[in-house]
């Protein structure tokens, strides 16, 4: 079953512990420490976790198939995987990805990046946006300026917030929602677009209410994306005519 593999009902009850227990502050991305073994950084613990329960839900195959199905013997990586104790190879991810396509994105999205909070405003959002599903991709990016300095679509900023809160409440396209709305605070920031930030930090703050419905992500700790939220939303949290009145971010991070 297919809950032997993820403990279902007990993850998500950890889940929202943590969330109880959860202080608003920065993530520290302090490394494990692992007796006998070299420190594992939390961001590599996370994506990895987030990977493997990508995998758990795409074939719903108990760890022991999972071993059988991709030739890994009796080894018990699959159980390393889900603890996040250890990183699958490039060689396994794509292995994995011909088989359950999708996957493979949970791990290489630019989230992990994007979502921490020392890192604002310094990363390559161009790129994040670049390498979004196609279907998602083309809210941004105009196909046929590509290759010129203006390839970034023009207009209302809120109708590609508005599709992506769409998205984020019907658990579609994975992770690529949380990936775009992430891109588009770091990109708000190169714009040093204080309007567009709040619009931004509200978006994410819905894609937080909604974790515990997403397929995939409702069963890491959530953590990660709720420290990412209240990091943002205190550069803006002194400007309460960003945010209207009865606003998710305000609610989740003030």
């Amino acid at each position: 079953m297919f809950e032997t593999v993820i403990s279902h009902i007990s993850r998500r009850e950890q889940v929202a512990q943590n969330r109880s227990n959860r202080h608003k502050s920065a993530l520290k991305l302090t490394p494990r420490a692992t007796l006998g073994r070299p420190p594992r950084d939390e961001i590599d613990t996370l994506k990895t976790q987030a990977w493997f329960y990508s995998v758990a839900v795409a074939s719903q195959k108990s760890l022991r198939a999972l071993d059988r199905e991709f030739n890994s013997g009796s080894s018990g990586v699959w159980s390393r995987y889900r603890q996040g104790e250890t990183s699958p190879s490039e060689a396994r991810i794509a292995q994995v990805e011909r088989a359950y396509s999708g996957t493979a994105a949970y791990y290489r999205s630019m989230i992990w990046d994007l979502g921490q909070p020392d890192l604002l405003g310094s990363l390559d959002y161009r790129r994040a946006l670049l390498t979004l599903a196609p279907e998602l991709r083309q809210e941004f990016v105009d196909e046929s300026a590509l290759g010129t300095q203006f390839w970034r679509k023009q207009g209302d900023p809120g109708r590609p917030l508005n599709r992506l809160v769409e998205l984020v409440k019907a658990g579609q396209l994975g992770i690529e929602p949380a990936t775009a709305i992430a891109a588009l605070v770091h990109e708000a920031v190169w714009l040093q677009d204080k309007r567009r930030f709040a619009m931004c930090v509200e978006v994410w703050a819905i894609f937080c209410r909604l974790l515990e419905r997403h397929p995939v992500l409702s069963f890491l700790d959530d953590e990660f994306f709720y420290d990412f939220g209240a990091s943002i939303f205190d550069h803006v949290c002194d400007e309460p005519q960003l945010f209207r009145s009865a606003s998710t971010a305000v609610e989740l991070f003030g």
